[in-house]
C-alpha cells in the first residue's frame, strides 16, 4: 500500500506545471569623479665651484606625480614657469637667466590606470628651456591620463660665462647663492 501511495503522489507531482517567479529589476550605482592633482619633490640644484676655462653645469632630478581620479577623460597638462636666478652681494642684485636651464621628462611608472603612450598623443619636454612664462613638462590628451603617473624630471642648468647686475651690465659670473622661484600648474584639457 505504501507504494500504491507513493505512486499516486509521484504522480500527482508530475502532473501538475512548475510554478515558477521571475522579477526584473533595474539596480543602480553612482560612481562619483574624484580629484585631479600633481606634486613635485623638491628642486636641488648641485652645486657649482666656478672654473672660467670650462663650461659648468649643475643638475637636479625630481620625481613629478599624477593623479587624475576625475573620471572625465578630459585629458590633462602640466607646465612650470620660474623667476631668474639671483643672488645679492654688497645691496647689488645679480641675475642668472631661467633660459639657462633645460628639462627633460620620462614616463618612470604607471601606478594604476591606463597607460601612457606618448606615441600615440600627450607630450614629454625633451631640452625644453624654461621661461618666466608656463612652459609644457608632459601631458595626456584626451581618452587617456586616467590614473596615477610618476614622472622623472631632469634639469640641467649651464652657468653662463656673463650674467647681468641689476643696472642691466654685463659681468662675470659673481659667487653667491641664487635663488629662483619655481611655478608649476596643472590644467585640464589640453
Amino acid at each position: 500500500m505504501k507504494r500504491k501511495w507513493f505512486s499516486a503522489i509521484l504522480a500527482l507531482a508530475l502532473a501538475l506545471p512548475g510554478v515558477a517567479s521571475a522579477e526584473d529589476m533595474e539596480k543602480e550605482v553612482h560612481v562619483t569623479g574624484g580629484n585631479f592633482m600633481v606634486t613635485q619633490s623638491k628642486v636641488n640644484f648641485t652645486d657649482i665651484t666656478l672654473s672660467v676655462r670650462q663650461q659648468q653645469r649643475s643638475m637636479a632630478v625630481v620625481t613629478s606625480r599624477v593623479i587624475d581620479d576625475r573620471g572625465n577623460g578630459d585629458g590633462w597638462a602640466v607646465s612650470q614657469a620660474a623667476t631668474d636666478f639671483v643672488t645679492t652681494m654688497d645691496g647689488k642684485d645679480f641675475y642668472i637667466p631661467i633660459d639657462a636651464v633645460k628639462v627633460t621628462a620620462t614616463l618612470k611608472n604607471t601606478i594604476s590606470g591606463i597607460p601612457l603612450d606618448f606615441s600615440q598623443g600627450g607630450s614629454l619636454a625633451k631640452d625644453q628651456v624654461l621661461s618666466h612664462q608656463p612652459t609644457a613638462l608632459y601631458s595626456a590628451d584626451v581618452s587617456t591620463g586616467q590614473g596615477a603617473y610618476d614622472f622623472e624630471l631632469q634639469y640641467t642648468l649651464s652657468l653662463p660665462r656673463v650674467i647681468k647686475a641689476a643696472d642691466g651690465k654685463e659681468i662675470g659670473v659673481v659667487a653667491g647663492t641664487y635663488k629662483s622661484k619655481f611655478t608649476t600648474t596643472a590644467t585640464s584639457g589640453i
